[in-house]
């Protein structure tokens, strides 16, 4: 895992729960943990059971997968 610095010039970035990810996704917790997990979204770890994504972390998966599927699209 690329490990990610929380703060940047000009504050703290917004660290978003694995809930409001999912939500955002529409896709079950779990999802976001598996995605997490074998490295396709980058997290945080806040402790031993929790993690966290940054929204630009999110905005980034999302834009990958969003020029991936018009990539595949005939």
């Amino acid at each position: 895992m690329q490990s990610t610095p929380v703060l940047e010039s000009g504050g703290a970035r917004a660290l978003l729960k694995v809930k409001s990810v999912a939500a955002t996704l529409g896709v079950s917790a779990a999802t976001v943990y598996k995605l997490c997990e074998t490295g396709v979204l980058r997290h945080v770890r806040v402790s031993d059971h929790s993690i966290r994504v940054t929204e630009a972390e999110l905005a980034d998966f999302l834009a990958r997968r969003t020029s991936q599927t018009k990539m595949s699209a005939p």
